[in-house]
Formats: C-alpha cells, sequence, structure tokens
C-alpha cells in the first residue's frame, strides 16, 4: 500500500570489500522443472536472487554468535530460489538442518513479504506493518534475535543506516524513482547507504539492484548506485 502504483517493490544495496567488485556475476539458471533464477553474486556463489514464479530474495548478513556443522548458506539459499510460493520459501529458508543464517527477505508477487530474521538455531519471522513498507540492515532488530548478535560494535554503525532507510520509507507514495534515490544516499558516512572507502567506510557498495516484484523486472548495476551503468532483466 506505500507504492504508488501498487506494486511489490524491492530495493538493495549490496556491500563486500572493495576488491571483489570485478568478481560481480548476474546469472540467469535454466534447470529442468525448476523455475528460471536470475541471481547477482560473487561468482556462482548468490547474494540476492528472483525466480519465474515471483519470488525474490534478498536481505543482508548478519553476524549470529550460534553457527553450527550444517548446509552452508550459501547453499541453503540456492534451495529457497528454487521454490515457488513464498510459503515453500520461508519453510526452506527456516530448515532445521541450516549451518547458519542471513536476515533473508522474502517476498512473491502475489504480495506476501516476509523477513526472516534467522541465526542457525533460531528465527524471528518479521512482516510489513499497516502502512506496507519494511527495511533491515546488517544486525538483529527483533527482540527474540538480539541475544543472538555477534558483532554489537558493527551493529551500532548498520543501525545508522538502519534508521536512515525507515525515514526513505516513512512518508509513503514510494516510487522507484524514491527507491533509488534511497540507494544512493550518502548521509551519515561512513555508515550510509551507498557506502564509499573514501568516505571512510570500510567496505563499499559492489552492486545495486532495484526489482518491480509485481512485474517481474530487475535493474542492477556494478558498483555504486550513484555511479555505475544500469541493466535490466525481465522474465519472459
Amino acid at each position: 500500500p506505500a507504492s504508488t502504483d501498487g506494486h511489490l517493490w524491492v530495493a538493495h544495496n549490496n556491500d563486500l570489500s572493495p576488491e571483489v567488485e570485478p568478481d560481480i556475476v548476474a546469472t540467469e539458471w535454466r534447470v529442468p522443472g525448476d523455475p528460471v533464477v536470475f541471481t547477482i553474486g560473487i561468482g556462482p556463489w548468490i547474494s540476492v536472487g528472483f525466480n519465474s514464479a515471483g519470488l525474490a530474495l534478498t536481505g543482508n548478513e548478519v553476524s549470529p554468535n550460534d553457527n553450527r556443522i550444517g548446509i552452508p548458506r550459501l547453499l541453503h539459499v540456492r534451495d529457497i530460489l528454487r521454490r515457488r510460493t513464498l510459503d515453500e520459501a520461508v519453510e526452506a529458508a527456516l530448515s532445521p538442518h541450516r549451518a547458519s543464517s542471513y536476515n533473508t527477505i522474502l517476498s512473491h508477487r502475489d504480495g506476501g513479504v516476509v523477513n526472516v530474521e534467522g541465526s542457525a538455531t533460531d528465527a524471528e519471522l518479521i512482516r510489513p506493518g499497516p502502512e506496507g513498507t519494511l527495511a533491515h540492515t546488517n544486525h538483529y532488530v527483533s527482540a527474540r534475535m538480539l541475544p543472538y548478535e555477534g558483532d554489537p560494535e558493527y551493529a551500532a554503525g548498520s543501525a545508522v543506516r538502519y534508521r536512515r532507510a525507515l525515514e526513505w520509507l516513512a512518508p509513503g507514495q514510494i516510487t522507484e524513482h524514491v527507491l533509488r534515490r534511497a540507494l544512493q544516499d550518502h548521509t551519515g558516512a561512513p555508515h550510509s547507504l551507498c557506502r564509499h572507502p573514501e568516505h571512510g567506510a570500510k567496505s563499499k557498495t559492489v552492486f545495486w539492484c532495484l526489482a518491480d516484484v509485481t512485474e517481474g523486472t530487475v535493474t542492477y548495476g556494478r558498483g555504486n548506485p550513484c555511479d555505475s551503468h544500469d541493466q535490466r532483466y525481465a522474465f519472459d
């Protein structure tokens, strides 16, 4: 309900070490029996992904303190993206055999959105409020998951970006243009939404994406969203 066109929109910035930026790859996966999947990440490893059944997977790395032996996140996320419904994706994200978990934001063109704020042994499901918006950065925000925070110092900087994201969403009337401006925001540097080493950040935004989940289209780019070449993917 917060978007002016009634569509479900997802905006994502991905921050990593600057030296990995040349290795960012966008990949289309066509596996018999599975939905077509479009992903962005380092080589074959998936950071974000979308599929032709209408599922979108974004989110953030967190620092859980309960990691264990089990299915690694890089394989776990591939399994989630094979699912066709939001309920199936949430079930996969909550696999009891996972070694760890990220904060995994799952959305579907049917309008459903669930933020699986997880660790290896626990998780909280967070949904948008009545205003229809949701944001997350690289730390736990739910009361249930706060005991699993493994890097309180980093969480303090992540909270700066979290509050700024909420400020962008608060007025409602969200458009693609508004979300793109938010991705390029340098307020609060070095703890800004668009992160640069020259602004003092230890990592940088190595890719970004902006998806109309309702339509099944993804606009994305390598590097910072304030200075990159737009590319576009659309499901058939």
